[in-house]
């Protein structure tokens, strides 16, 4: 199952993207991904004694306390990097397309799961076409990392299409009160600023996280608000 999931915090199940397929893929959990995700729990059909149809697998996954988490997660659909041309536009994208605030997901490999590479999710903070380099910072810890456009390891990481930071910070509740985030305001009319502004607390049935700004504090939904994990740079004023 670490292939088909994104996390955002280390260790967290409920806290994590699930990956749904190239774009234009149809969100549909298959009859495999279900077995393969009960498996992963240590949950194992014995050949013959349970039913595999579709219905029956996911009633057990979705009534599994340890699985149930699958369902409710975020769902989204992935490119993978290139540091060439396309040669396949719909499923890749080269790193020089990618922006500020674009979500992606780079592998990782724990020291006690050798073999087994997990995806964690991050914020594209800068794309340096004159240094060729992308910069990452990831939800996880807060650190970033830099990785070079010449590099093929680079082509292991994805790009998450479908979500953003608010909805990632939405879909760890509490789990994020105390992380620091800005939020976007357009006080100028020409120019947007982003705040600093730190999770302090958040409200289970409405979904909603409160928020302390320099001046005041905001109960919002994330998911629907323009909120980055890194602070953008500064538009630069060309004329």
């Amino acid at each position: 199952m670490a292939k088909r999931v994104g996390k955002i915090l280390p260790g967290e199940d409920g806290c994590a993207v699930r990956f749904n397929g190239t774009p234009g893929t149809k969100d549909r959990i298959t009859v495999r991904t279900m077995t393969h995700l009960l498996s992963s729990k240590g949950y194992h059909s014995r050949h013959n004694t349970l039913s595999l149809s579709s219905d029956a697998v996911r009633e057990r996954a979705t009534q599994n306390e340890k699985t149930k988490f699958f369902f409710s997660l975020p769902p989204s659909s992935v490119s993978h990097l290139v540091v060439t041309p396309a040669a396949k536009p719909k499923r890749d994208v080269h790193v020089s397309t990618l922006a500020q605030g674009n979500i992606v997901a780079a592998p990782w490999e724990f020291e006690d799961e050798p073999g087994v590479e997990q995806y964690f999710l991050g914020e594209v903070g800068k794309v340096d076409e004159a240094e060729k380099t992308l910069s990452i910072s990831f939800f996880s810890d807060g650190k970033s990392a830099d990785y070079s456009w010449n590099d093929q390891e680079t082509t292991k990481i994805l790009k998450v299409n479908d979500v953003n930071a608010g909805v990632l910070f939405k879909t760890c509740g509490a789990l994020v009160v105390d992380r620091r985030l800005f939020l976007g305001q357009t006080k100028n009319p020409e120019r947007k600023e982003y705040l600093s502004a730190t999770i302090i607390g958040f409200d289970s049935e409405t979904q909603q996280h409160q928020l302390q700004l320099p001046s005041e504090k905001l109960s919002l939904d994330l998911s629907k608000t323009d909120v980055r994990f890194v602070q953008p740079a500064p538009a630069t004023d060309t004329t």
